[in-house]
């Protein structure tokens, strides 16, 4: 019991040295810790930085009424429910569309249009289009679209069904970045 108490006097006096060591030299405490966790960022050395991609800010979500067979703007999700102002990638930013997901039933094939602005010559405007074909057998088709396919500030992207409408809107996934 001597010996268990004698250990607890040293250890508690041990703890109060080094808290009134703190509070004394609280520079040279700082200065310590400093040096323990300074990070550079060199080549031999790189730190890690966060992908835009995973920041939830950034990330969205466009419903695209693909099945009332119209080629109608996408809309943005919101949280308490469905936007109906069509989106317009903000100014400044780049929408880089990673994922874009479909269904469609009753045999066949579907085509999957995409569409938007690419350029503005006088009062003609030039689309750059894409086609996504798939099964219409009443599963969900997912197009992962690595790393991305980007549409630049102002552009307003359009979905619209060419065979026949799908069974439910197309939902369109991606991010926003300001390069």
């Amino acid at each position: 019991m001597r010996f268990a108490n004698r250990i607890l006097m040293v250890a508690g006096t041990a703890a109060l040295a080094g808290i009134l060591a703190l509070a004394i030299a609280p520079k040279a405490a700082h200065a310590l810790v400093v040096t323990l966790v300074q990070v550079a960022n060199t080549t031999a050395n790189p730190v890690p930085t966060e992908d835009t991609r995973g920041t939830a800010s950034q990330i969205l979500e466009l419903t695209c009424a693909t099945d009332t067979g119209s080629g109608e703007p996408c809309t943005q999700d919101a949280p308490g429910g469905l936007s109906t102002a069509q989106f317009t990638v903000p100014a400044g930013q780049h929408f880089v569309i990673t994922q874009i997901e479909a269904v469609c039933s009753g045999g066949g094939t579907e085509l999957l249009g995409f569409s938007f602005p690419a350029s503005v010559a006088g009062d003609t405007v030039f689309f750059a289009s894409r086609t996504y074909e798939f099964p219409c057998n009443s599963t969900t088709v997912e197009f992962n679209l690595q790393p991305g396919l980007v549409l630049p500030s102002s552009q307003v992207p359009t979905f619209f069904s060419r065979s026949k409408a799908t069974d439910q809107p197309t939902y369109v996934r991606g991010y926003l970045t300001a390069n």
